[in-house]
């Protein structure tokens, strides 16, 4: 189908250009959980996509940021615990964490496009992509991708976005984590 080719280069084109880019050349990318392939495109499946480790808080935490497909692509920060993407919701040890994160966000996109709500029980924050296409049920926004330049400027566009948010949200947390007293020992998986 015309279609699953379609996403099956967008998802190609954006793993490429995210391992071009200086900011996720060096993130370490986790294959395991839910990872694009061919097969779950042409079975319309969703929650797959890109999954990077950021930064290792502990010997066993890790914040982690998310390319994902539902009904809309979307993008944003959650946490692997023991390389397992986790639930966080009710989890006031990450309130800090989510809380450098909203600001991070909110103060490159606008808020139509941001979620943070509490209901989330898989991300700390996420943001839809821009411009906001249906890609399981195509409309009218998700065809224009099947011309190369304008997938391209798509692509370009929201990994310019996610680079800009991941690096303040890094800058953040090594700032709040160092004024911490006794703070906890991370390793950035871009440094």
């Amino acid at each position: 189908l015309a279609i699953n080719r379609i996403k099956l280069k967008f998802w190609q084109e954006l793993e490429q250009e995210l391992i071009k880019n200086k900011k996720f050349s060096d993130f370490k990318e986790d294959k395991e959980n839910g990872k694009y392939s061919p097969e779950l495109i042409n079975q319309n499946k969703k929650y797959y996509g890109l999954l990077y480790s950021i930064l290792r808080l502990s010997e066993t935490e890790e914040l982690a940021f998310r390319f994902e497909i539902d009904h809309r692509l979307y993008y944003g920060f959650g946490m692997i615990i023991n390389n397992q993407w986790i639930d966080v919701s009710n989890k006031e040890k990450y309130k800090d964490i989510k809380d450098i994160i909203n600001t991070e966000v909110l103060s490159i996109t606008d808020s139509m496009s941001f979620s943070s709500n509490q209901s989330s029980k898989w991300w700390l924050a996420y943001i839809y992509s821009t411009p906001n296409f249906n890609y399981r049920f195509p409309d009218e926004e998700f065809f224009k991708l099947a011309d190369e330049d304008y997938r391209k400027e798509v692509i370009k566009n929201n990994i310019k976005i996610v680079a800009e948010i991941t690096q303040n949200v890094i800058d953040k947390l090594e700032k709040s984590i160092s004024l911490n007293a006794g703070g906890t020992n991370i390793e950035y998986h871009n440094k």
